[in-house]
């Protein structure tokens, strides 16, 4: 049984040809949503059915992270939110290292960055991150060993 404290998720701090992978471990309670959206072909030859089939894929990112100004992961998302940039970040179902490992790997645009201060707890933020417009589209990466 595979548990989500193994589920990893990487920023890109090099380029997108030549990637350098920074563990981005001060996350909980990570979601990635992965959804297809809807076409209507329905035809008279369906009998009065309303038919349907899968068209473009959605996706987005989203994820609790403790509030740390000095931290590069938290600024580096609190910048791409002020100033709608983009990040090169995959979410992994495990280790980059492992063999096996796989998720969607994506330039991602923060869309959500909203702080949470609870009385009890430590101050953090609510992130959704989605896929923007870039030369390298979002991709399904799988983990090979080398």
């Amino acid at each position: 049984m595979q548990m989500g404290f193994k589920c990893h998720i990487y920023r890109n701090t090099g380029t997108y040809g030549s990637p350098t992978w920074s563990l981005f471990d001060e996350v909980t309670e990570v979601t990635l949503n992965l959804e297809m959206g809807e076409a209507d072909v329905t035809t008279r030859a369906d009998n009065g059915f309303t038919t349907t089939e899968p068209s473009l894929q959605e996706s987005s990112l989203e994820f609790e992270i403790k509030a740390d100004h000095a931290n590069t992961n938290f600024v580096a998302i609190r910048n791409a939110f002020l100033q709608r940039t983009a990040l090169d970040m995959q979410a992994l179902d495990g280790l980059l290292a492992t063999e096996g490992s796989q998720g969607l790997r994506a330039r991602w645009k923060v869309f959500s960055f909203t702080r949470n201060e609870t009385l009890e707890e430590a101050v953090t933020y609510s992130v959704t991150m989605r896929p923007c417009k870039d030369p390298n589209p979002p991709v399904w990466v799988e983990i090979e060993d080398d």
